[in-house]
């Protein structure tokens, strides 16, 4: 089989999701002739009523920390050993990417917690995690006659725009432990991967004869990512048939189908007693997991505009009848008396019967709300000049018909759902991993710049005075590269003169240290000091001696480029010409 000019065969993309867990791939050969000819895997489990395009993201390792299984497989591995009393030596995390790599402050030694409160390396848990879809993938095509070593895949991973600099750089080492090279990576941001899927494929909707009218040229969208996790919005102007420039950085919250599934849980616990519900949860795991797919399973149905007004109803089972009755005393069949909820709830046997207003009132008004009060916010901030004239939703949430609806009568533009929506972003990653240069702008989310000084004059703070070289300096000054706010090219690229002399007798033991540059952040557009309140730590490069040390004056410069998703630095001097990245967990 004949590769690509680069030596890549594929690219596969993973969707690394904070609920669920999905890949999908196409060969170099086909892309070009239908870039929609991209294969996704299929995943099943128990309770669930049909193949899914994506697994729990939930891993089990054994009691000295080695892996044993992932998604589904491991939610069913797990509720085998808690039903038999055999479980408390073994480690099981679910939705760990939330809480891992949602921290604001990450380094390389953060652990994550199981689900009964045992402690282990978060950098682990996400390497094997890799490991595992990584590994799947690689069988699958093996059993089909495509077998392919790791180096010869291209490899995409979706992270959520508002994540940090840190999450990316740990998620990339978590890839490097096991074994994908440094350049056969790149992150794809989520709502852009949406974007760029739905260029190629029609959008439902009647307001306009054809969905595809949405990307013409000039056009500018709102793209709303409803994940597992967090919703991110983004705006995004089209350039033309095969470029789209981003015009609103990325903004959201925590307002995710976890956030739904909280809710329903917390709905639980006031009908049925917080008590009745953690000991159903510790006594029968695997009933409980069910119960929690069942939900999984139906809340995307809900429809409140339906005539016949079909309820939510979840099967409880003869388990959970004991145990309610042996907490609360009660008979099974009068739970629903005197109660709050006994206008909304309607027991029929074991199966209970949720209002579908009611459901949506409780378990999702809250979420929907929040995305939707964003999204009105967004709009009104693009109200004058170029007016955002469709939003498109992608994602689990785009799913639910209510949320769909209330979008369309809040916000007052065309509202689009593509086909796939749920996988948009996975099939977009696909497609960003052939042609990286789809994205030909972003709009920079900081400003960024380093740390430098400035020959001292009256205008500086007499604080940040030093002597030094012969010379009075001020220190802690902020060279600012990119602006808060501002749009920037794909490939731009800004430099910084270094200067360095070491002739100075307190200097010369320094000849043979590294010199280190700091990144930093400011939410002002020109800041003065990198010690101002608006400023904060990013990260830094180390330029290490040549051998033999530093000459006593040296001269160089650092590129720093915004290439893709990441900050690129690039040393040059005398010596050599290193590309290197930012730490940002120092």
């Amino acid at each position: 089989m004949a590769s690509s000019e680069d030596g890549k065969l594929l690219v596969a993309a993973i969707d690394f999701g904070t609920a669920y867990t999905g890949y999908a791939f196409s060969m170099r050969t086909d892309f070009k002739t239908n870039p929609l000819k991209i294969e996704i895997n299929s995943w099943s489990g128990e309770g669930i009523e049909m193949l899914s395009y994506k697994t729990p993201s939930s891993i089990l390792l054994k009691s000295d920390k080695t892996f044993h299984s992932f998604g589904y497989t491991a939610e069913e591995k797990y509720a085998e050993l808690a039903g038999n009393d055999q479980h408390s030596d073994w480690y099981y995390i679910t939705k760990f990417k939330m809480k891992l790599l949602y921290k604001e402050k990450i380094d390389r030694n953060c652990e994550i917690e199981t689900i009964d409160g045992k402690k282990i390396s978060g950098m682990d848990v996400i390497s094997m995690a890799l490991k595992f879809v990584t590994g799947h993938l690689m069988s699958s095509l093996e059993k089909n006659g495509l077998g392919v070593r790791l180096e010869d895949i291209f490899w995409v991973i979706t992270v959520p725009a508002i994540w940090s600099d840190a999450a990316k750089q740990f998620t990339r080492e978590a890839a490097e432990k096991i074994g994908i090279k440094d350049d056969s990576l790149i992150f794809a941001y989520e709502p852009e991967s949406a974007a760029i899927y739905c260029r190629y494929v029609p959008l439902s909707g009647a307001e306009i004869a054809s969905g595809t009218a949405a990307f013409t040229k000039g056009k500018t969208l709102m793209i709303v990512d409803v994940g597992g996790g967090t919703a991110d919005i983004s705006v995004l102007e089209i350039e033309d048939k095969d470029s789209l420039k981003i015009v609103e950085r990325a903004t959201g919250g925590p307002w995710g189908g976890v956030t739904v599934d909280q809710e329903f849980e917390h709905f639980l616990n006031c009908f049925w007693g917080e008590a009745v519900m953690e000991e159903y949860k510790k006594e029968y795991f695997s009933d409980y997991l069910l119960l929690i797919r069942s939900f999984e399973n139906k809340k995307r149905g809900i429809d409140l505009e339906s005539q016949e007004n079909v309820p939510l109803s979840f099967r409880l089972t003869r388990n959970f009848r004991k145990i309610y009755q042996d907490k609360t005393g009660k008979k099974f069949k009068d739970c629903a008396e005197d109660n709050q909820f006994n206008k909304h709830v309607v027991m029929d046997g074991y199966t209970m019967n949720v209002n579908s207003d009611y459901a949506y009132d409780t378990i999702f008004k809250l979420v929907v709300d929040s995305i939707v009060e964003a999204s009105k916010n967004i709009l009104e901030k693009h109200s004058g000049g170029k007016k955002v004239s469709a939003i498109i939703l992608v994602g689990g949430m785009s799913q639910l018909q209510p949320f769909v609806n209330e979008m369309k009568k809040q916000c007052k533009v065309p509202v689009y759902v593509p086909t796939d929506a749920g996988i948009a972003v996975l099939k977009g990653a696909v497609i960003f991993g052939h042609n990286k240069n789809v994205i030909k702008s972003r709009v920079c989310k900081y400003t960024y710049g380093v740390r430098t000084m400035r020959k001292f004059d009256s205008s500086y703070d007499e604080r940040k005075k030093v002597h030094q070289e012969g010379d009075d300096w001020a220190k802690d000054c902020f060279k600012v590269f990119y602006e808060a706010n501002s749009p920037i090219r794909l490939g731009d690229k800004r430099e910084h003169i270094l200067y360095d002399t070491f002739k100075d007798s307190s200097r010369t033991g320094r000849r043979t240290k590294p010199i280190k540059l700091d990144l930093f952040i400011s939410t002002e557009p020109q800041p003065r000091y990198v010690t101002d309140e608006s400023c904060r730590s990013l990260g830094q490069i180390c330029i290490n001696p040549p051998t033999g040390g530093f000459p006593e004056v040296w001269e160089g410069k650092v590129e720093l480029e915004f290439a893709g998703t990441e900050i690129v630095g690039r040393v040059i001097d005398d010596f050599d010409t290193t590309t290197v990245r930012f730490d940002y967990m120092v």
